[in-house]
């Protein structure tokens, strides 16, 4: 078995930076996600190297800063559905969990793509809402419900097929979401910024979603705390488009504090834990709260 670190680095155990960064980068790219607590565990090594590995990992574009630890980053810049399905996932299902709390019987709702999205489209079919109508330009989302045996009325916006996301984009997209009035949308970001708005890395999609927010009485982002303080490439609204954010409560108490202060509207969700969570060594309970 391979020995990655020695608690008793001080002893003579201790291994060179470059190979320690190395071995951190397999396990972030291997796990998706870690914290800088699981990883100053893991080598052996003080949380302050940790954070100055991990800038360095970052620096190279090897993986994204988080403010807890790291998340892996596609060398291409823009993940795969099944990338992002790894990262965050009980982040996700809280976050879904409380956005079907804004779901009724006989709702009109847009449902964009992205896995957070198809989180709440999973707690969907396992909720007793039976009338709803639903319009969607992903297709896992549509094959997800069409196969659940749930009679929704699906009407699925086609267009030009993306690779690696499975979403429908282009002018043909734009032109039926055009069609409809919604009641809701629900949609994924890459990047939530107070200065510069929600913004995602693909100019296709931001186009898609800014439609959706634009045929739609009220629009909800679904984010985890690693989107806040990022800034991507294509922008797809301001915080006066956007009703509600719902992210988890991993989100940096100043950070939260900062756009509540510039009048976002933030839904915290705390993650529910079996028990203590060995990444994080935390034991926490269901419950939410608004900050409005």
């Amino acid at each position: 078995m391979m020995i990655i670190y020695d608690q008793n680095e001080d002893r003579g155990g201790r291994i060179l930076p470059e190979e320690r960064r190395l071995k951190m980068y397999e396990y972030i790219r291997k796990k998706g996600v870690a914290t800088t607590k699981e990883l100053s565990k893991l080598f052996g090594i003080s949380e302050s190297t940790v954070r100055r590995d991990l800038n360095e990992l970052e620096l190279r574009g090897l993986i994204k800063r988080t403010f807890r630890g790291a998340v892996f980053q596609h060398l291409t810049g823009e993940t795969t559905f099944m990338d992002n399905m790894k990262l965050m996932r009980r982040e996700k299902e809280a976050i879904a969990e409380k956005a079907l709390e804004h779901i009724y019987d006989g709702d009109f709702i847009i449902l964009g793509g992205g896995t957070t999205v198809y989180s709440l489209v999973l707690k969907l079919l396992q909720s007793d809402i039976s009338n709803l109508t639903v319009i969607t330009n992903s297709l896992n989302v549509g094959m997800k419900i069409l196969q659940s045996g749930k009679r929704y009325d699906l009407i699925f916006v086609g267009g030009k097929a993306r690779y690696g996301t499975f979403e429908c984009v282009g002018d043909d997209t734009i032109d039926m979401l055009d069609r409809y009035n919604v009641g809701k949308a629900f949609i994924g970001v890459n990047g939530i910024s107070h200065e510069f708005g929600v913004s995602m890395s693909n100019r296709e999609e931001s186009a898609i979603a800014r439609a959706m927010i634009r045929r739609s009485m009220e629009v909800f982002v679904l984010a985890d705390h690693t989107k806040f303080n990022v800034v991507k490439a294509y922008r797809v609204c301001g915080k006066d488009e956007v009703d509600l954010i719902i992210t988890d409560d991993g989100l940096d108490t100043s950070i939260l504090e900062e756009f509540r202060k510039r009048g976002w509207r933030i839904e915290i969700v705390h993650r529910s834990y079996p028990d203590v969570d060995h990444n994080t060594g935390y034991h926490v309970h269901n419950r939410s709260e608004i900050h409005s």
